[in-house]
């Protein structure tokens, strides 16, 4: 399935956390963001959900 990651996330969510706050650059926070919610299963996938849209 496109969108769902085949890695493992060695970090700890609290590492996770502290870089995220470290970032400077808003792309950077997203991506250390993203690991973060894979980490605490708060996501599934790194795909967005557009569930919310509707029919375009």
């Amino acid at each position: 399935m496109s969108g769902v990651p085949k890695i493992e996330i060695v970090e700890s969510a609290e590492t996770l956390k502290s870089l995220m706050k470290q970032q400077k650059a808003a792309l950077n926070h997203a991506k250390v963001q993203s690991l973060y919610l894979l980490k605490i299963n708060v996501a599934e996938t790194v795909r967005p959900d557009r569930s919310h849209y509707g029919a375009l």
